[in-house]
């Protein structure tokens, strides 16, 4: 089975024509069928995955569609002209409904979301803050050691080896109050307080238990329960709010009974307002920062937030985590793992 998800599809066609055996099409995916896929993996609700790997990977080398984008030179949070297949109405035959919900910015989205919820910019920058200097600690004490990968490159020539994450900076709340909004005059958010675009990615295996006892390979945590939500496409960032609950309730657990969460920093205010309305207990979540400080390959952020939960939990010896992700357009994924010792 494959499960491939990057906004780059172009990695995915080199990888299986060099492998043989390239799929011929990539299916695009409803919200019910997300659903289904989720099924698939989840014991007790279809269950009939056996072996899948679950990858996904961006890197900024742009393509050459990527480039006239980029050429208008306007941030990416506030671009006019986002491309003519997402901008052409007649394309998409959804004149109305485009009419009723603009396509917006994912920056203005974030702006429109501290609105709503009160967030001011002192807020945001504090929490920046503390995902850096979680991010920092965590890569000093060698948390991120297991679970990163080194990559072997060469840098001005020379061989270097890449075995630690080259987002996380020393700043302070000096340093991100004088930073300018990146999306409005008046914003709330900026370079320092959204997550950092990077190269990155990131695997995970998910196997039968059946399977997995015939190949011999020990289980290092269960999927107990998986949601998928729709959101308001203009706030566009906001269904973690919904999906925890739902999540929660389809394994049967309380909030309380999660140890630990990663949820995507994909701007500041996506986190504090699902902590505005969850009301979770923060020392619980992105206690090793978050992709405001370790950045947020687009294509690789979900394998990654779980590969980071998995690693923590087994750290700390914790029994319960939850991974939320807001998504653009509107929707909302949430997922809770068991971890097995």
């Amino acid at each position: 089975d494959r499960v491939p998800f990057s906004p780059r599809m172009d990695f995915w066609y080199a990888a299986r024509r060099s492998a043989g055996d390239m799929p011929l099409e990539f299916a695009g995916l409803s919200l019910r069928e997300i659903e289904q896929k989720l099924d698939l993996a989840t014991p007790g609700r279809g269950g009939r995955i056996f072996r899948t790997v679950v990858d996904g990977i961006t890197t900024t080398e742009r393509t050459e569609g990527e480039r006239r984008i980029l050429e208008q030179h306007t941030p990416a949070g506030v671009l006019t002209t986002v491309t003519r297949q997402t901008t052409d109405q007649r394309t998409f035959g959804m004149a109305e409904l485009v009419k009723k919900y603009p396509l917006t910015p994912q920056g203005i989205s974030a702006e429109e979301i501290a609105k709503k919820w009160g967030i001011e910019r002192p807020e945001a920058d504090e929490f920046a803050l503390g995902s850096y200097e979680k991010a920092k600690r965590a890569r000093d004490e060698g948390r991120f050691d297991r679970e990163i990968l080194p990559v072997d490159v060469q840098l001005e020539g020379l061989p270097a080896t890449i075995k630690t994450d080259e987002g996380i900076r020393d700043t302070s709340l000096e340093k991100l109050a004088s930073l300018q909004p990146s999306f409005r005059p008046d914003g709330v958010h900026h370079a320092g307080n959204s997550s950092q675009i990077t190269d990155g990615a990131a695997a995970v295996l998910l196997m039968a238990k059946e399977k997995a006892e015939e190949l011999g390979v020990k289980a290092r945590a269960r999927i107990i329960g998986q949601a998928v939500v729709g959101s308001d496409p203009v706030l566009m960032l906001t269904g973690p709010i919904t999906a925890t609950p739902k999540v929660l309730a389809k394994a049967g657990l309380k909030l309380s009974d999660i140890d630990l969460i990663e949820i995507n920093e994909a701007f500041a205010s996506v986190p504090l307002a699902w902590k505005r309305e969850v009301k979770p207990d923060m020392s619980k979540v992105n206690v090793n920062g978050g992709a405001i400080a370790l950045g947020h390959p687009l294509g690789a952020t979900g394998a990654r937030l779980m590969t980071t939960l998995l690693h923590e939990l087994e750290r700390t010896g914790g029994r319960y985590g939850m991974q939320l992700m807001c998504c653009g357009g509107g929707l909302g994924t949430a997922t809770i793992i068991e971890r097995l010792d």
